[in-house]
Formats: structure tokens, C-alpha cells, sequence
């Protein structure tokens, strides 16, 4: 069980240098929000971004992008993602114009160099969850 435990420490820490970008690139994305635990019909309310990730070192970025609704007052947003583990993003982001913070987790997988699918789950602080479906193009 000992060797168990630092087989997975080890794979945790060198996973963490191991991502295909490096400092300096940017990531441009866009996603659509599936599930929101505020909708009350299917297509009654539509939430989407777009974003653009700095990547300050390759496991940190930081973001900036806007958020639209068919109902509400739109956003912009400012955040950064953290990749503990290659692939796994954890997210926090202010949104300035509906005066809320969200949190969550993703996953983005490299479809080939450039090209990522990207899912995440995000908690908003005015008490409401979301699901949201993307891409995003990795510019080198």
C-alpha cells in the first residue's frame, strides 16, 4: 500500500510539467452552457462565452473573456485556471455586469495540436450551477 501511495504522488507531480503548452501561449474558446440549474424550460434562457487564456507558466493562466444570456444582463469576465494535473483545470472568475463569482473544475482534451473539447462545471455564487460544453484553439 506504501508503494501504492508514492506510484500516485509521483504520477501527480510529473504529470504537472508534462502539458503540451507552454508560457506565453494563448488559448481562445467558446462553450455553451448545457445544464444551469436556473432554466426552467429547454431553450427558455441561453447561456454562452468565449474566453482567452494567457498561460503565464503552463499549469496557470490567466482570462478574459464575456459572457451573453437571452435573459439578463450580460458579462465580462475576468479569471484564471489553474492545471494541477495535466488536462484538469480548476477556474475562478469574477463576473463584472450580473455582479457574481463563479468556481468550478473542467476537462480539456486535446483533440490535435491546437484544437481542445473542453467541459467544466462551475458554481455561481448567487447559488446556482452550471454545465458547460466548448472548444478551444491553442494559438503557439
Amino acid at each position: 500500500m506504501k508503494n501504492y501511495f508514492f506510484a500516485v504522488i509521483a504520477v501527480l507531480v510529473f504529470s504537472s510539467f508534462a502539458h503540451g503548452q507552454k508560457s506565453g501561449n494563448l488559448m481562445i474558446g467558446g462553450g455553451l452552457d448545457l445544464i444551469k440549474s436556473d432554466f426552467n424550460e429547454i431553450g427558455g434562457k441561453v447561456q454562452m462565452g468565449f474566453e482567452v487564456n494567457y498561460f503565464i507558466i503552463s499549469t496557470f493562466t490567466v482570462s478574459g473573456g464575456a459572457e451573453f444570456w437571452t435573459q439578463g444582463s450580460n458579462s465580462l469576465a475576468i479569471g484564471m485556471r489553474w492545471y494541477p494535473v495535466n488536462n484538469f483545470f480548476l477556474r475562478f472568475r469574477g463576473l463584472i455586469g450580473e455582479n457574481d463569482i463563479s468556481t468550478g473544475l473542467g476537462f480539456s482534451k486535446p483533440l490535435n495540436k491546437n484544437w481542445r473539447l473542453e467541459t467544466s462545471g462551475d458554481y455561481y455564487f448567487v447559488g446556482d450551477f452550471g454545465f458547460r460544453l466548448g472548444v478551444a484553439y491553442l494559438l503557439r
